[in-house]
């Protein structure tokens, strides 16, 4: 539920996937501010480990940087920037469908235009626990797939 003046927004479930406004919003009003705070954002040092990574296209980078901010904010003593119980809401996200496949479902997808997903999924997932490793924090390949996974579903 958002609030300004004139104007009071809920996020409402209807019939299918997703969510509504309770109220009409006219075109070019800003519907929700959300203070800079509360943005996930790689810090420069986390930002200058990946940028070293010259294996990565920008994609790839910019998943790997926000995936690893998402992990460092997950953290015990991290900041209070992210929401705390949005950080417990998203817990049992499970990672992208590509990490999760086994190995005969990984041949069927042989000369289809996904093949190199799950190749793709694994480097960034790689990378990340790489990454990590040089700051000290020890992220297991299930920690690094469940960042994917929830950087790739709610990033704007």
């Amino acid at each position: 539920e958002c609030e300004t003046p004139g104007l009071k927004v809920k996020l409402v479930a209807e019939a299918g996937p997703g969510l509504v406004l309770s109220t009409r919003v006219f075109y070019g009003r800003p519907v929700i501010r959300l203070p800079r705070s509360s943005w996930l954002v790689p810090s420069e040092k986390l930002l200058q480990a990946v940028q070293g990574q010259t294996s990565l296209d920008a994609e790839a980078w910019q998943l790997v940087a926000l995936s690893l901010a998402l992990l460092e904010e997950k953290r015990p003593g991290a900041s209070e920037n992210i929401c705390k119980a949005w950080l417990n809401g998203v817990a049992d996200h499970l990672p992208p469908l590509a990490l999760r496949l086994s190995e005969r479902q990984k041949l069927l997808l042989a000369g289809t235009t996904v093949e190199s997903t799950v190749q793709e999924m694994m480097s960034v997932r790689e990378a990340i626990v790489k990454i990590s490793s040089t700051f000290g924090a020890v992220v297991s390949d299930s920690e690094a797939g469940w960042a994917i996974g929830v950087v790739l579903r709610f990033s704007l």
